[in-house]
């Protein structure tokens, strides 16, 4: 009986142990979160040259709880803005919160049927293409659309052919179906190539195939690397 009587009384201190934890815990979360030294004062922004989110991030940063700020749940939010990749936060006590925005930044002009798009290094079509100087690409099969996202597939293709072809040649627009890679030279040369193959390879032969038309004085209208043998038209 004394052996119970003790295990009841060690439960019993347990529970009132856990209790007083939770208890105080609660108090602390309630002090730490309403005390007005830990509210955010101070908001300073960076980053956000054109001014894109800086009022945004103003109105859902300030008055916040430093210790409680939601910086990843805002920094989704705020990202739903195309323009924007992300925005970090960074905490400095008593009440100040450094954000610092990243803008997209174009790897590639994308066209699809529904018109023209930049599309940055994670695939997402974030704004209507302009003059920017980034590489051309076509694809007569696409419906992207603005905000649309393109597959990894598709941008790591595009990104590793005009890695291949553009430190040799110069590129003016290109255009994808499937793993089917159309170039468009800016000698005026069409090139096929295949974008799931051996890209080294292919470049190889056609810097070779270039060569020995300059010394023929003429340039091939097509040539085609899809295959092991290469197939060129004049």
């Amino acid at each position: 009986m004394p052996k119970r009587r003790g295990k009841r009384r060690a439960r019993w201190f347990s529970g009132l142990l856990l209790g007083l934890l939770g208890i105080s815990a609660y108090l602390g979360w309630q002090v730490l979160g309403s005390s007005a030294f830990f509210k955010v004062s101070q908001v300073e922004v960076r980053g956000d040259s054109q001014q894109i989110i800086t009022g945004e991030i103003m109105t859902s940063v300030r008055g916040q709880s430093l210790i409680f700020f939601p910086a990843e749940a805002v920094s989704k939010h705020l990202a739903k803005n195309l323009l924007i990749s992300r925005v970090d936060f960074e905490r400095q006590f008593p009440g100040k919160i450094i954000a610092s925005v990243h803008y997209r930044e174009p790897v590639l002009s994308w066209q699809s049927q529904t018109g023209r798009y930049l599309i940055s290094r994670d695939g997402v079509a974030y704004a209507p293409s302009g003059a920017e100087q980034v590489p051309q690409v076509s694809d007569p099969t696409s419906h992207l659309e603005l905000g649309d996202r393109l597959s990894s597939v598709q941008v790591g293709t595009t990104l590793n052919v005009l890695k291949a072809i553009g430190e040799r040649f110069t590129v003016l627009t290109m255009s994808i179906k499937g793993r089917d890679v159309l170039i468009n030279l800016s000698s005026g040369t069409l090139v096929s190539l295949d974008g799931a193959g051996d890209l080294t390879r292919q470049v190889s032969a056609l810097q070779l195939i270039l060569s020995q038309a300059k010394i023929e004085g003429r340039l091939p209208k097509t040539i085609d690397l899809r295959f092991s043998k290469p197939v060129v038209t004049f």
